[in-house]
């Protein structure tokens, strides 16, 4: 992800690590936005759509957004540079699951079936399946593929939603899974910082 080292940088920018504590207070990424910051947002989830979102333009302006709360909150947080990475990429997983919503033709009895399937979830199995692809596309690397008894739990799972048995649906599901898998596993590392 081209966006992801401005991440970095910005996180490196944000605080010393010398003032730095343990990381509290995650929360303060999902404060609302206002004025342009949150006319930008919208016009993002207006605009969303999968299947160009490599190429969309707004994302790299949406991570400053981000980037900025997060120097905010590790302002009044005292949070250190590894725990302002965390918070960013926690709240991208937060404005991508936002975006796939904002974009879905679900109907809401769709979307309960769906979270309500995610929520009965192992959520070890979706970690070992979606936090290599999350690192990996983080750092830019390769993350090899799900192995077959994963591949088949995500079937199956697919299966406990009720939607629709297609292409579009399946990897649709796939990348909002891995948007809340994204909050997930960032909310996870920025309390070890």
């Amino acid at each position: 992800m081209k966006w992801a080292g401005t991440i970095l940088a910005a996180a490196g920018l944000a605080c010393s690590a010398a003032d730095a504590q343990a990381a509290e207070n995650i929360a303060c990424m999902d404060s609302p936005f206002a004025g342009e910051d949150q006319k930008l947002l919208n016009a993002f989830y207006q605009s969303f759509n999968l299947d160009g979102f490599a190429k969309e333009d707004q994302f790299p302006q949406i991570v400053m957004i981000l980037t900025a709360r997060a120097g905010e909150c590790a302002e009044t947080s005292n949070w250190s540079p590894e725990a302002i990475e965390a918070a960013t990429f926690y709240r991208v997983g937060k404005v991508l699951e936002e975006a796939l919503m904002a974009s879905s033709s679900f109907t809401p009895t769709q979307w309960t079936r769906l979270k309500s399937a995610y929520a009965s979830a192992d959520k070890a199995i979706l970690n070992r399946i979606f936090a290599p692809m999350i690192d990996a596309e983080i750092g830019g690397g390769a993350a090899g593929d799900a192995s077959d008894a994963d591949q088949l739990y995500l079937g199956r799972l697919m299966l406990r939603t009720g939607l629709p048995l297609t292409e579009a649906n399946s990897e649709f599901v796939g990348a909002w899974m891995a948007a809340r898998m994204t909050q997930e596993h960032f909310a996870g590392k920025f309390t070890k910082f």
